[in-house]
């Protein structure tokens, strides 16, 4: 968050805003995730992971950066697809994302 206040002046309302989005938007996101590995479609798989990219770079989630970008190149490249490791990218969306959220719910409890 220092690097966030940093980035937006210490704009609190700002950064309020990017943060509520952020946790009404990236659960179902997250669920897309989990549904199109569950049913290998790399396509939507990877976007999704384009989807969530600019929500975490608004709140400069680093540890997502790298992740995401893989996700979404796995779509390009289909017969290199390897689904384990594109399971567990998936997996550590899910507990980084879940993170964040708690996170944010406490610094930024709804009014």
């Amino acid at each position: 968050m220092s690097s966030l206040r940093q980035f937006t002046n210490n704009d609190e309302t700002f950064i309020r805003r990017l943060a509520n989005l952020f946790i009404s938007t990236t659960p179902p996101v997250v669920e897309e995730l989990e549904y199109h590995l569950q049913e290998q479609s790399l396509t939507k798989l990877g976007a999704a992971a384009h989807h969530l990219k600019s929500s975490v770079d608004g709140l400069q989630i680093q540890s997502l950066r790298t992740i995401l970008r893989d996700l979404e190149a796995a779509a390009h490249a289909p017969a290199t697809a390897d689904w384990q490791s594109l399971a567990h990218g998936v997996q550590q969306v899910r507990q980084i994302t879940d993170e964040v959220i708690r996170q944010l719910q406490q610094e930024f409890p709804a009014d």
